[in-house]
């Protein structure tokens, strides 16, 4: 599963949409960590959303919790938002040092 997280673009052809935070972790859920191939963020879900630095913040949690996570899928952020951006792919940089240790 190759999941796209944005409230507004469209995902691309072969992508499941998650448009907010809900939606994401539903799709983690129902395929499992080690099923997801990639992830590709975007920050600014919409007013009063939960964004996608903070997902990413999770998803290190997530790994840091269960040790047994070794998976790591493709992470890309197509994210505009420049404060946002370096901050979501020092999270991914974190989760592939977490999941290899």
């Amino acid at each position: 599963m190759k999941i796209w997280l944005d409230d507004i673009r469209p995902a691309p052809e072969g992508w499941i949409w998650a448009v907010d935070a809900t939606r994401f972790w539903r799709c983690v859920a129902v395929a499992g960590m080690e099923n997801v191939e990639a992830i590709s963020f975007d920050n600014d879900l919409g007013e009063g959303k939960v964004e996608g630095w903070e997902i990413a913040k999770d998803l290190l949690d997530m790994y840091i919790i269960q040790t047994n996570l070794k998976h790591v899928p493709k992470f890309t952020c197509h994210s505009a938002n420049v404060a946002a951006r370096p901050r979501i792919e020092g999270y991914f940089n974190d989760i592939a040092k977490v999941a290899q240790s």
